[in-house]
């Protein structure tokens, strides 16, 4: 059996022929980047882990612990949101500025496309990686206060 490799012209046509939804993924190819990262994994994190944990038959643990967890799951998704995304973005910035005016030397000029795109995939991860512990931080500070509050109202509209 003699098998053709796909071109790219190839590639296009078969492409074409997808669904439009399968068509954007496709593109995610070329638009990949950390912030991206950031939300398909806010996706799994806020709002498809939550539904496994609020619905899981085969838990023993309690209705309310339960939802607790679930909600933690979604305040957890939003604050990495804000936090990562909110920090990555000023350093992409940042980085074009310096590529633009060649503060980074030879190998970071418009015309090294391949090593801009790594050079800022690493250092944006790098970033998301450090603001883990803030993240954690405001999310052990401010969600036990907010589901106390949220908590406390629901029993006084149930009496």
């Amino acid at each position: 059996m003699n098998i053709k490799p796909i071109t790219p012209n190839t590639a296009t046509k078969i492409n074409k022929q997808m669904p439009k939804f399968v068509q954007y993924l496709n593109g995610y190819k070329t638009r990949m980047g950390e912030r991206q990262d950031i939300f398909i994994n806010a996706i799994g994190t806020g709002i498809v882990a939550p539904l496994f944990i609020k619905h899981n038959k085969l838990s023993e643990t309690d209705e309310k612990t339960k939802t607790y967890s679930a909600l933690r799951q979604t305040a957890m998704a939003i604050i990495a949101i804000i936090t990562q995304a909110g920090i990555t973005i000023p350093i992409d910035k940042y980085i074009n500025n310096l590529i633009k005016k060649e503060a980074l030397g030879k190998k970071f000029t418009q015309s090294q496309p391949a090593n801009i795109q790594a050079f800022k995939r690493v250092s944006n991860l790098l970033v998301a990686f450090a603001t883990i512990p803030l993240s954690c931080t405001i999310l052990n500070k401010t969600y036990p206060i907010i589901m106390n509050k949220l908590s406390s109202k629901k029993e006084d509209k149930n009496v």
